[in-house]
């Protein structure tokens, strides 16, 4: 069980399994052509339409997978990944809408929404809301709940072989 398991990390690619995915259906760090771009980074997360789920999916699809999440240096240009949606991730259009974030689970959320006008802090709590009411959003908390457990698990499965 223990050699499968090693066999299995080793041979498999977990970010084809885990990755997010880019707003041209591309899983980051998921082939070899995505490597090194295993994070996902919403170039516009304030998307000018009313509807909540319609504003989720508009954010998703300009998203694009980057090498790091954007900091505090916001004149620093951003490593991506481009795609049909996202031809160039250091326009002026998305440089007006960047923000400093930070890596959770594959994805950049921001540091602090005390930035953003009270309609994008407004946008960003409803589009975080839906996000985390979906099921991948569902997924991605329950494996950050459950990930120690997982690991006990394996390592008890070592002392009982």
């Amino acid at each position: 069980m223990f050699g499968i398991a090693i066999w299995s990390y080793s041979a498999g690619n977990l970010n084809a399994l885990m990755g997010a995915i880019d707003g041209a259906n591309k899983i980051c760090g998921g082939s070899t052509e995505y490597l090194g771009f295993e994070t996902l980074y919403f170039t516009d997360l304030h998307p000018k339409i009313t509807d909540e789920k319609l504003a989720l999916k508009q954010s998703l699809k300009v998203a694009v997978c980057v090498k790091k999440c954007p900091g505090q240096d916001l004149e620093e240009p951003i490593e991506c990944k481009t795609n049909v949606n996202v031809p160039n991730c250091n326009t002026p259009q998305i440089k007006s809408r960047r923000f400093n974030s930070y890596d959770y689970q594959g994805y950049c959320v921001p540091v602090d929404i005390s930035d953003f006008t009270e309609a994008e802090r407004n946008k960003w709590l409803k589009l975080s809301r839906n996000l985390k009411r979906s099921g991948l959003g569902l997924a991605l908390h329950s494996f950050n709940e459950q990930q120690y457990m997982v690991y006990l698990c394996c390592a008890l499965s070592l002392v009982y072989v």
